[in-house]
């Protein structure tokens, strides 16, 4: 899809934001509009749809009729609801647009500066974001960034971790991340131990970090970048973790940025993990595959695709969307099951 422009404007959005798979097969996402941010949908085939204009439709709202901005990326809850953070707030879509705000400013706000971060949705239900500034944090103390986490309708903000602007990170960056290991990881843009990166902009200010904190906001600093042209500075993005449990991101920094990969002692397990129930597997016979997601707690993450790579001659086919659940109250194991007929 092309997103259209004429003499009154761009009718459907401009600078559209990082898109959203729903559990219907459709994609969602934001796009600038003359009045506000654009909701809009868009089939496989390339079918657009606005669904909403920028203005929040709900009635019976102090805010209701607010206009309201943001380029973040859209998270499908289990509720199958839509939620993003925006200039109005925490905002609340069903699949045909229609919005409530959550937890609107400025009362959002009183504890928060700015925060722009993406949603992560944990175990309990709570959606877990960022904060590059912060005002005060649960005990009244003001910081340089902070992760915090809220019940995805009407309630109490709870401020997790701020960190101080020194070797614990400065500037958090919107982006977390569930590890295999039911913790959550992020970065933050300066802060750590370093001093005097050689770009950075602020004056002796420090290359950047990596953290780990629990649900319940238990942190610890797992890595202080040192600068180019060792191993970069200021990360940016999110941290994603691969099949052998290490977490890859990037770094940005004028003409120096790149890639990294950070490995945890011990090693953590592959986020994604599959397995037969037979220890051979015997060509022409049914074999069931079992595969397992850990810590896919939003529809979002729950968006699992099969294919077998390469087709390699003889694997059987397997293929298209993956249905799951949490069996026997398993918690944090998103799983299913396929049969395949290996020739």
């Amino acid at each position: 899809y092309n997103f259209p422009a004429d003499l009154t404007g761009c009718p459907n959005g401009m600078t559209p934001g990082p898109l959203t798979l729903g559990d219907d097969g459709n994609f969602y996402g934001t796009a600038q509009g003359l009045g506000g941010t654009l909701l809009f949908r868009v089939s496989t085939g390339g079918v657009f749809t606005v669904l909403n204009s920028g203005t929040l439709l709900t009635t019976g709202e102090p805010w209701s009729g607010s206009i309201w901005y943001s380029n973040g990326s859209l998270l499908q809850g289990t509720d199958s609801n839509y939620y993003v953070i925006t200039t109005a707030g925490v905002v609340q879509f069903n699949s045909s647009g229609s919005a409530t705000i959550t937890h609107p400013y400025p009362g959002f706000s009183t504890q928060l500066v700015f925060p722009v971060g993406n949603l992560l949705e944990g175990p309990d239900g709570s959606f877990y974001s960022t904060s590059p500034y912060t005002s005060q944090d649960v005990n009244g103390n003001g910081g340089d960034g902070a992760v915090y986490k809220f019940a995805p309708s009407y309630g109490n903000i709870q401020t997790l971790y701020t960190v101080s602007g020194g070797v614990d990170g400065y500037i958090v960056n919107p982006d977390l991340t569930f590890g295999s290991d039911g913790n959550i990881y992020g970065t933050t843009y300066y802060g750590g131990t370093s001093v005097g990166c050689p770009y950075n902009i602020i004056e002796n200010s420090s290359c950047g970090t990596a953290f780990q904190i629990t649900p319940t906001g238990t942190f610890k600093s797992l890595y202080s970048f040192t600068g180019s042209p060792v191993d970069g500075e200021r990360p940016t993005g999110p941290l994603v973790q691969d099949d052998t449990g290490s977490f890859f991101g990037t770094t940005f920094v004028n003409y120096d940025s790149g890639t990294f990969e950070m490995t945890l002692a011990p090693a953590l397990a592959a986020p994604v993990q599959l397995s037969f129930d037979q220890s051979t597997v015997v060509a022409n016979a049914p074999a069931v595959l079992t595969w397992k997601v850990l810590n896919a707690f939003s529809r979002t993450m729950q968006q699992c695709h099969a294919t077998i790579v390469g087709y390699p001659s003889g694997a059987g086919v397997w293929s298209g969307p993956q249905l799951g659940s949490f069996p026997n109250n398993t918690g944090n194991i998103y799983t299913g099951t396929t049969t395949i007929t290996p020739t």
